[in-house]
């Protein structure tokens, strides 16, 4: 066909003018011009549409044709251009013509290879709208057209509805279909067309629902209900294609709550139970977003959903053990539903898969196995089910989301001290180490995480060092993403309990990377406290900045874990009183060494203030008394052979408002120490603080009732015992002397109630038969993060116990950076060093409030 440059009608422009002989050339037209194909008067109007839309189609270069002017209007553009990048040829269309309007026919769409569009509306053609480019084609437009009508037969609706089916395949199509306005009339056709034509309309709703837009388009038009009612009675068709929909709409968080509502889980767990084989899959992968949802979690499982997922795990074809395996892997992020997997036999099928399953089928088993594995008896299921070799094969031969959801569950594994050496048996050291080097940014974190937990063991130690696991760590601890380089520092820091890796962590640059790390308040302080006992290393982090940085941390950090943990690290750095002649001189401030006992001299000085000194002086001794009382129990008991508690007591009848104000704070702080306890007592510490009470005013009140109440608890369990009331007093004479046990701490919700009593005195019966026992007192005031800080501290260095008392919202993430649950999740970081007793007061068991974690099922009774 003889193309050539013409003169274009009104408000149509050229850039440039070239000629070219045949449809199959490459154009050089830059940027833009308008041709015309010229082949004389068409017999129709129709003939000579489909004339221009054949050489634009074979035309690569063609953005558009027009028909008119006995040929076509086509707007083309250079070839490489467009090749490069479809974003080229929109600005070059829109730079050779901002606005197309003039006398034409019609407006022909782009060529199926060209990503940007033109807005049709009649006889005007507006270009492209840049960045936002949108496709509407007629044939979209008429099959909604179709739906739309009311005077359609039920077969032209199901038969548009299927056109559309068929066209949303496409991604463009997708968008173009939603800017059509065809989401609603499919939906209509959901809800009232026939058998059939609902069939249709649900499959097409499920392909659009790939798209985000779209998931909240099908619900605001209403889909939801329809749909979750066609996979309650519709036909076995119409059932998959509705259960594949509500799957892809599931993946919005808000849709699938809204499922839920609808009551759509019940009916999709019948059709996993007793549907067909593929309805089985559709339902299984359904379920498995519905998952996502916290609330939807428990629901699944409470609906029974877990043994038939189980089954298909086990016994469904490829895609059904792959949608379950899914299902599967989102349900165990609950607790609860965690033990029932395990029960209901989920593990030996999960392994199985990722050892012969698909490649999806291993990444699903892999993240469920990881997930399941977060409860202990899971752990060692999990590898007497021989689930620990594939794992670590998916490492080295698996797709890169593989070997991250295998390193994950690897990590989690290596939580046992038993599974650590068999992983390492395995040969699953050198993988992770490898992953660690070139892993994607989460992969990286995960196998840096496995290696930590691997790290407990002193031949594991050795072997990650062996295997070149500590220069990339160091790198983690660079360049690593925030969470990465947590993970990798807390890895350096247990590595370097051995004397080889310190030097090895040095030498690899580890130390200044540290110590940046540290001024962020993180874990890098327990890596520079062990890496200290090195003297080299000790040199390198003082004049790198570390003993500056921990002891701002120590001070100040906002998490009581950092501060504790920059405590210890401190411990391995010389004092300023320490210091050799030219040495490095250390601050001495006390804040930064809270766990030390105050010395006697000081003590005596202040006690010597108390008994002489003037008002103002005798408030700021108080004072000091009362901040040494809330650092450690140390202090408390020297506090009190000192002669403290005398002269607290005598202060608070001759001081100032201020001295009684801080007298009183000073023997609240005493009063958490048995020993400096009773002394307070024989000092006559009630008979002085009840008139103050009764009498007092504003805050030396406050003060004065918060230390008479934390005293009267002993006067109280002293008299159960003594009257012989009670199920705790029969315990209580029952129970043998606690000497020599390990350090115990009780973790609660304090709100002053009925169970937190009963617990305190549990305490005081206790504390007097010498257990080793801790408790932070309610109404500790401004010592109560301090005293929580030091008792973490020594659970963690002792290897203690935490009692958790598991009252209904025990757990509860609150605001306060001591709360029970940042208690819990310290325990739960560090539980190779700290064990969870869970103590069962209360009906709602375990509890379930937000952000609850413990996943320990034994636990004791208190009646």
């Amino acid at each position: 066909m003889p193309w050539s440059t013409i003169s274009l009608p009104p408000g149509l422009t050229s850039t440039s003018a070239s000629h070219c002989t045949t449809s199959s050339c490459v154009f050089r037209c830059r940027p833009l011009q308008w041709l015309t194909a010229s082949s004389g008067p068409s017999s129709s109007p129709e003939a000579n549409e489909a004339s221009c839309a054949k050489s634009c189609e074979e035309n690569l270069d063609c953005l558009t044709s027009f028909p008119g002017y006995h040929g076509c209007f086509e707007a083309c553009n250079d070839h490489s251009h467009h090749e490069a990048t479809a974003a080229a040829s929109g600005i070059a269309l829109a730079a050779g013509n901002r606005t197309l309007r003039g006398q034409l026919a019609g407006c022909r769409l782009l060529t199926p290879n060209v990503s940007n569009g033109i807005e049709s509306s009649g006889a005007s053609c507006t270009a492209p709208t840049l960045g936002a480019p949108q496709v509407m084609d007629d044939e979209i437009q008429n099959h909604v057209r179709s739906l739309r009508n009311p005077e359609a037969s039920d077969r032209e609706k199901k038969e548009a509805a299927n056109s559309l089916a068929n066209l949303a395949v496409k991604d463009q199509n997708r968008a173009a279909i939603a800017a059509a306005a065809g989401i609603p009339p499919l939906v209509a056709l959901v809800t009232r067309g026939s058998d059939s034509a609902k069939e249709e309309a649900a499959r097409a709703l499920g392909i659009l629902a790939t798209n985000d837009q779209n998931r909240a388009a099908i619900a605001a038009a209403g889909g939801i209900p329809p749909l979750v009612a066609l996979v309650t009675s519709g036909s076995d068709s119409a059932k998959k294609n509705a259960a594949l929909a509500l799957g892809n709409l599931a993946r919005n968080d808000q849709n699938g709550a809204a499922i839920a509502a609808a009551v759509g889980i019940p009916p999709l767990v019948a059709m996993v139970t007793s549907g067909s084989d593929s309805a089985k899959e559709y339902a299984a992968g359904a379920l498995g977003s519905l998952a996502w949802n916290g609330q939807n979690k428990a629901a699944i499982a409470a609906a029974g959903d877990i043994p038939p997922l189980v089954a298909l795990v086990t016994s469904g074809s490829d895609s059904a053990k792959e949608d379950a395996a899914y299902a599967l892997k989102n349900l165990a992020t609950n607790d609860q539903n965690r033990a029932a997997i395990a029960a209901a036999g989920g593990i030996p099928p999960l392994v199985a898969l990722v050892t012969s399953g698909s490649d999806s089928a291993k990444e699903f088993a892999a993240r469920a196995l990881g997930n399941l594995a977060r409860n202990d008896q899971n752990r060692a299921a999990i590898a007497a089910a021989g689930g620990i070799p594939p794992l670590v094969t998916l490492i080295t031969s698996g797709s890169d989301s593989a070997k991250e959801y295998a390193a994950g569950a690897l990590g989690s594994l290596a939580r046992n001290d038993q599974n650590g050496a068999a992983i390492a048996a395995a040969g699953g050291i050198p993988p992770l180490v490898a992953l660690v080097t070139s892993g994607r940014d989460s992969a990286k974190e995960d196998a840096a995480k496995a290696l930590k937990n691997l790290a407990t063991n002193d031949q594991n130690r050795a072997a990650i060092a062996a295997a070149g696991g500590i220069p990339p760590l160091v790198a983690l601890v660079t360049s690593g993403s925030d969470s990465a380089k947590e993970e990798a520092a807390r890895a350096l820091g247990i590595l370097a309990v051995n004397d080889h890796n310190r030097a090895a962590i040095a030498a690899a640059g580890g130390l200044p990377p540290l110590v940046a790390l540290v001024t962020s308040g993180s874990d890098a302080a327990h890596g520079l406290g062990n890496l200290a006992t090195n003297d080299q290393n000790k040199a390198a982090i003082m004049a790198a900045g570390g003993v500056q940085a921990l002891q701002e941390i120590a001070k100040d950090g906002k998490m009581l874990v950092h501060r504790q943990v920059a405590q210890e690290a401190l411990k391995h750095f010389p004092r300023e009183s320490d210091s050799a002649e030219g040495g490095t001189k250390l601050g001495s401030d006390p804040a930064t060494k809270p766990s030390t006992i105050v010395s006697a001299e000081k003590l005596r000085g202040e006690m010597r203030t108390l008994e002489a000194g003037n008002e103002e002086l005798k408030a700021k001794a108080a004072e000091q008394l009362g901040t040494w009382a809330a650092v450690s129990d140390e202090n408390r008991v020297a506090i009190s052979r000192g002669g403290g508690p005398e002269a607290l007591v005598a202060l608070l009848v001759t001081g100032s408002d201020d001295a009684k104000w801080h007298a009183a704070r000073a023997l609240r702080n005493l009063a958490n120490n048995c020993e400096a306890k009773d002394v307070i007592l024989k000092a006559g510490g009630i008979a002085t603080l009840e008139p103050v009470v009764r009498h007092g005013k504003g805050k030396v009140k406050e003060a004065a009732d918060e230390a008479l109440r934390l005293l009267s608890q002993k006067q109280e369990a002293k008299s159960i015992q003594a009257t012989g009331q009670g199920k705790i007093a029969e315990a209580g004479d029952t129970i043998p002397t606690g000497e020599g046990t390990r350090v115990a701490v009780f973790s609660a919700r304090f709100d002053g109630g009925p169970i937190e009593q009963k617990i305190r005195k549990v305490f005081q019966i206790l504390c007097d038969r010498k257990y080793d026992i801790l408790m932070v007192a309610a109404d500790a005031g401004e010592s109560f993060g301090d005293l929580t800080t030091e008792y973490l501290g020594r659970l963690h260095k002792e290897h203690g116990t935490m009692i958790a008392v598991c009252t209904k919202h025990y757990g509860e993430m609150t605001a306060s950076a001591y709360s029970s649950h940042k208690e819990l999740k310290f325990a739960l970081d560090y539980e190779k060093f700290v064990k969870v007793l869970p103590l069962r007061v209360d009906d709602t068991y375990p509890p379930e409030p937000p952000g609850w974690y413990l996943s320990k099922p034994s636990c004791l009774s208190v009646e």
